[in-house]
């Protein structure tokens, strides 16, 4: 949201773009209770930003969000999902939109670009958050865990690879091809 929305003409080459320039058009416009939290830079402030992020195996990441839905409240609500929905169904509706677009949608400029300085990986989250806390001034800083899975730690319930097929694989290996490509990311490497 910090690059404007309409910075030259590769806003408009490309669906996604158009979407993403009416997203920040909104952000810029409407306003809310939560303005006060909208950040303005200028372009010399952006460049001297460290800029990173954390992607995830796409696999793991559909299984998640899929659980995180299934557990009710907000986001069942706002998709319109019933308890008890499989997760073949669940990805056969919302795999590659809203929160599962391709990782890609959030990285990308509009030039296509990733203008990030560091990308890690949930998979290596703690060695991953040292490097960025090193980079900002902070060693030692404590990456804090606010919201553990059910089941964390008996190993089934946070192991993906037990709940895909593989028509579920492959369906998974198209939507996020490029991303996959673009980080090394295989259904085994979670």
């Amino acid at each position: 949201m910090l690059e404007r929305p309409f910075p030259r003409y590769a806003a408009f080459v490309s669906p996604g773009n158009l979407m993403e320039v009416l997203r920040r058009t909104r952000h810029a416009t409407v306003t809310s209770p939560r303005q006060r939290r909208r950040e303005t830079l200028t372009r010399a402030q952006y460049e001297d930003y460290f800029k990173f992020t954390i992607v995830r195996n796409p696999w793991a990441r559909a299984w998640s969000w899929y659980r995180n839905v299934m557990r009710g409240g907000r986001n069942a609500r706002r998709l319109n999902v019933q308890p008890g929905l499989e997760f073949t169904e669940f990805l056969q509706r919302h795999l590659g939109r809203d929160a599962l677009r391709p990782q890609l949608c959030w990285l990308r400029d509009f030039n296509g670009e990733l203008p990030l300085d560091f990308i890690g990986r949930f998979e290596c989250l703690r060695e991953d958050f040292d490097t960025v806390a090193e980079r900002l001034g902070m060693p030692g800083l404590q990456l804090p865990h606010r919201r553990r899975s059910e089941g964390a730690g008996r190993g089934e319930a946070q192991d993906y690879r037990g709940h895909y097929d593989t028509a579920l694989i492959e369906r998974v290996a198209l939507a996020y091809r490029e991303e996959i490509e673009l980080f090394g990311y295989d259904f085994e490497n979670g």
